[in-house]
């Protein structure tokens, strides 16, 4: 989820947009430079790292709708302490799995291409990741405006959206096997993740 946003190197300059409509961008912008500082400090190890950037994500990212939106329909279906368990879980999960991946950072470049607004409160924000002998990658941030800001509630990356990817597969799994099966699951993966953070 963040691994690619957090892969990128110096950040191009993006074309001129109306300042009222500037700060979905202006987060984005923010977001990836607080990451490459902390991707490019020499002093930190791999794991100190990546627990930096779970805390900055845990700033931008609008988790707990990420979690609703995956479920999709079903989340009507659940109980309360199920969906609090459920949030808990996938929150860390989504964390874990990505910040997994940054060690593939190899300097990639991102590109803000640009920005518009598809209803009130809510914005898009596209972006190219781009790296030298090979096809850019489209990655467009979805977000939302709530209490906090603007928050990212999603990620498309080459047409294919993060949230409705895990949707499509919760749902599979649920259909099949029910949805403490999924809970089992997601518990498992997590857990590996932890444990190759070095999270105690």
């Amino acid at each position: 989820l963040l691994a690619i946003a957090i892969a990128a190197a110096p950040v191009s300059s993006p074309p001129a947009i109306a300042a009222d409509s500037a700060q979905p961008m202006k987060t984005t912008r923010q977001l990836v430079d607080q990451a490459l500082v902390i991707l490019r400090d020499p002093a930190l190890t791999l794991n100190q790292k990546r627990r930096k950037l779970r805390a900055l994500a845990e700033g931008d990212f609008d988790f707990p709708e990420m979690a609703r939106n995956a479920m999709g329909s079903r989340w009507d279906t659940i109980s309360a302490q199920q969906r609090s368990d459920y949030s808990r879980l996938f929150t860390a999960f989504i964390e874990d799995a990505y910040l997994n991946k940054i060690q593939d950072y190899s300097g990639q470049d991102i590109q803000f291409v640009s920005e518009r607004m598809t209803a009130p409160g809510y914005a898009e924000v596209d972006t190219r990741v781009v790296k030298p002998g090979e096809d850019p990658i489209s990655l467009t941030f979805l977000m939302r405006r709530s209490a906090k800001g603007w928050e990212i509630y999603d990620l498309v990356i080459d047409n294919i959206s993060i949230v409705g990817s895990y949707r499509a597969q919760f749902a599979h799994l649920i259909e099949t096997q029910g949805f403490d099966k999924l809970m089992v699951v997601m518990r498992e993966k997590q857990q590996r993740l932890d444990a190759e953070l070095g999270a105690k």
